[in-house]
């Protein structure tokens, strides 16, 4: 008896793709949502989402991946070779120590650029790219420095706490394009008075890395999203912004 395999347009959670035709991305990048699982790179992760609300950040994701006869994702950053990263690593893999290391949920094309960062360092560190694991991801990173690994766009780092001028700096970001013509992220002290948490209300997680959506200069607010889950929108004064944030990371387009 024939079997007939049909598309149910991703109905039951499965989308079939023609041979040699398989996309990385399948939504609208401007509309990304993902959800860092154990794998500490909120740095990485956190300008990723930051990119995705950007036009010109976009193009870059959107360029960054494609997918080979194999199967294979290959992945392009700066300056660096092509990275291979096979479909069963997609989904993560266990550390030296034992431990299950999950990807990012999101769509293959993110979790094909967070397992090809990961090689990345670790061919920096002069291991064989092949030796893959988690933990190198793990060590924490800046978000200054992930951008400029995946894009080659420097990007301006402003220390927030105590600083005079960081109202001018957020006006003029405000009314120079805000998100359609910059790339930003932030992140929080290493020290906490909460538990893990800098503030008792946001509950904003210590020593963290998060995407700024939007600059707001009249009604100063500051629309912050953490990379644990970016469906959630934490509207922030600018007041609050400097009392809970110590950096922020500016990327002009």
């Amino acid at each position: 008896e024939d079997i007939i395999v049909t598309d149910l347009s991703s109905t039951n959670g499965t989308v079939l793709v023609p041979n040699g035709h398989i996309k990385p991305f399948y939504g609208d990048l401007s509309k990304l949502n993902i959800k860092q699982n154990n794998i500490g790179d909120c740095y990485l992760l956190s300008t990723i989402y930051s990119m995705s609300q950007n036009p010109v950040g976009r193009r870059y994701l959107e360029n960054m991946v494609r997918v080979d006869n194999e199967g294979n994702y290959i992945v392009k950053f700066y300056n660096r070779p092509e990275i291979a990263v096979a479909p069963d690593e997609l989904d993560g893999q266990t550390d030296k120590k034992g431990k299950k290391k999950y990807s990012v949920s999101g769509d293959l094309g993110i979790k094909a650029i967070e397992r090809a960062y990961g090689k990345m360092l670790k061919a920096g560190s002069w291991l064989p790219v092949s030796e893959m694991t988690m933990c190198v991801l793990d060590k924490g990173g800046c978000s200054e420095e992930a951008l400029f690994r995946v894009t080659g766009i420097p990007s301006e780092c402003h220390y927030v706490k105590n600083n005079n001028m960081i109202n001018e700096i957020l006006y003029k970001i405000a009314s120079s394009g805000g998100k359609e013509k910059h790339i930003l992220t932030c992140s929080t002290p290493n020290n906490a008075q909460y538990g893990d948490y800098v503030d008792p209300n946001y509950q904003f997680v210590k020593n963290h890395a998060y995407s700024i959506q939007y600059v707001d200069m009249y009604s100063q607010t500051i629309g912050i999203v953490n990379p644990h889950n970016t469906k959630y929108l934490y509207n922030v004064s600018w007041s609050d912004f400097k009392k809970y944030f110590d950096y922020l990371y500016d990327a002009k387009t």
